[in-house]
């Protein structure tokens, strides 16, 4: 009888609530998101493009610049951007859709691609680089060339993109301390660590090692010291997506507690909050394709 009553308590707690959970994301999202936010929701749920909703797709093709890239925050007529058109990619990808557009943007990523291996953004398009510190600057590559480092992994690869992709990794690797941690932010870190992983290296990799284990003493200790620390729901899901390119499971300490953390900040509308403080329902969207690769929502 108890037995009975404990195995209730079990299911009421992990299952009814990982239900309600994703039933008021999906909820929030067809409430207030975009027909892109309703296009990848649908593909996430069902693994279909829905023809109502493809229109998104096409206006966004339709900004695409001549050379291939797309211009900063969809501005038509200015140059292309490295980080826009990285992340227009990775959203094709995402969707599984690869056509010449796409291979187009690739092309015109590997040819401006840095002797050292790295992709940096024209100061133009953000004017903090002109203003910041070398410092700065040089998280911020760190953190473009491993972004674009995971996109690229996820295209079929050919001679010329595993050499870009080679190169990338070898400017990341470069960039340590002679203890092998990286100079940059937390983020760049879990970034890299992803690169790495995506790219071949096992954890068993001394550079790797070493990543892994800066991450786990910063991020859990800061945690134990500071409820404030990390708590922004756009850090926790990139954290946990750059977590997932290296294989851990749901099970292991640093991905449980992102986890645990992530959800307990959805908001009561079902959303999430973004970095400027509203409900979101991109980062809500991005938030349930983390969840997925965690095997949390069926």
């Amino acid at each position: 009888m108890y037995i009975l009553i404990y195995l209730n308590y079990i299911y009421k707690l992990f299952v009814v609530n990982k239900m309600k959970i994703r039933y008021n994301a999906i909820n929030f999202v067809l409430r207030e998101g975009t027909l892109l936010d309703k296009l990848r929701l649908y593909y996430l749920l069902e693994g279909v493009l829905k023809s109502e909703y493809l229109v998104s797709i096409e206006s966004i093709k339709k900004l695409q610049n001549k050379d291939g890239g797309w211009p900063l925050n969809d501005k038509i007529g200015s140059p292309s951007s490295v980080y826009e058109t990285n992340k227009k990619i990775s959203l094709f990808l995402e969707l599984n859709i690869v056509d010449t557009s796409i291979l187009s943007a690739v092309k015109w990523l590997i040819n401006i691609q840095n002797q050292d291996g790295s992709w940096h953004e024209k100061a133009i398009f953000l004017p903090i680089l002109r203003e910041s510190n070398e410092s700065f600057r040089r998280e911020y590559t760190i953190w473009l060339t491993g972004n674009i480092i995971r996109t690229l992994t996820r295209i079929k690869i050919d001679k010329k993109k595993e050499e870009s992709i080679r190169k990338g990794i070898n400017y990341i690797r470069a960039m340590t301390h002679e203890k092998e941690i990286f100079y940059s932010s937390p983020e760049n870190i879990w970034c890299s660590l992803s690169a790495l992983s995506l790219f071949g290296y096992p954890r068993t990799d001394p550079l790797v090692e070493k990543l892994i284990e800066y991450l786990e003493v910063l991020f859990l200790s800061k945690i134990s010291k500071n409820k404030n620390y990390l708590l922004s729901p756009s850090k926790l899901c990139w954290m946990l997506d750059c977590l997932a390119d290296t294989n851990w499971s749901s099970d292991e300490k640093l991905v449980r507690q992102g986890l645990s953390l992530l959800l307990e900040l959805q908001t009561r509308e079902g959303g999430w909050l973004n970095d400027l403080g509203y409900v979101d329902a991109k980062l809500t969207v991005d938030i349930l394709y983390v969840l997925k690769k965690f095997n949390l929502f069926p």
